[in-house]
């Protein structure tokens, strides 16, 4: 007789590698989210509100459109061939315009800048390390959404129909100069 009997096998577990992948690209993004819209307190009163100006809608995905000129938007061209500043576009020039390559790991991330109803969401939304670009459809909702994230966040800046934050802790440390620098060259491009 055989004493030796065999073991069982312990039940085979299910793969949750997936499931685990999932969970933790959804918590990056639900902490990417939250930074983003908590930011940092740090204070910075010297920015500057824009002028009030409306700029025309923009019906397309493309990281420029035609720029139509108006009472409504004198911001714009007077030729209606040249192209309107995306958030995403913005951020290569303004990279250009200080002098670099890169403003670091640029990302869409319009996705975590929703609205409703009352108040619109921005258009395009491209985080760097550097500095958040945020592209509104209007100087009026650039405005709401500025006032609104300077109650928490003192970094907010708005230049027309775009807002500049400092959100991030990469951000944060972006220096007094260098974000009056990206201000001033965001005002250039809209020129």
């Amino acid at each position: 007789m055989n004493s030796h009997q065999p073991h069982p096998q312990p039940p085979r577990k299910k793969r949750t590698g997936l499931k685990v992948t999932l969970g933790v690209v959804g918590a990056l993004a639900v902490f990417w989210g939250i930074g983003t819209a908590v930011g940092d307190n740090s204070d910075d009163s010297d920015a500057k509100k824009p002028d009030k100006q409306e700029a025309a809608p923009k019906d397309s995905d493309s990281p420029t459109e035609p720029a139509a000129s108006s009472p409504a938007n004198p911001s714009a061209s007077s030729s209606p061939d040249k192209p309107r500043l995306t958030a995403k576009a913005a951020s290569n020039k303004l990279a250009d315009a200080t002098g670099v390559t890169t403003l670091g790991n640029p990302a869409d991330n319009t996705g975590f800048c929703e609205g409703d109803k009352d108040h619109p969401g921005c258009r395009q939304l491209i985080t760097t390390d550097t500095v958040s670009i945020y592209e509104f459809p209007s100087v009026k909702v650039a405005d709401h959404w500025t006032e609104t994230m300077r109650k928490t966040n003192k970094s907010w800046r708005q230049v027309d129909r775009f807002a500049l934050a400092w959100n991030s802790r990469d951000q944060a440390l972006t220096s007094k100069e260098r974000r009056d620098e990206l201000t001033g060259a965001l005002k250039q491009l809209l020129q």
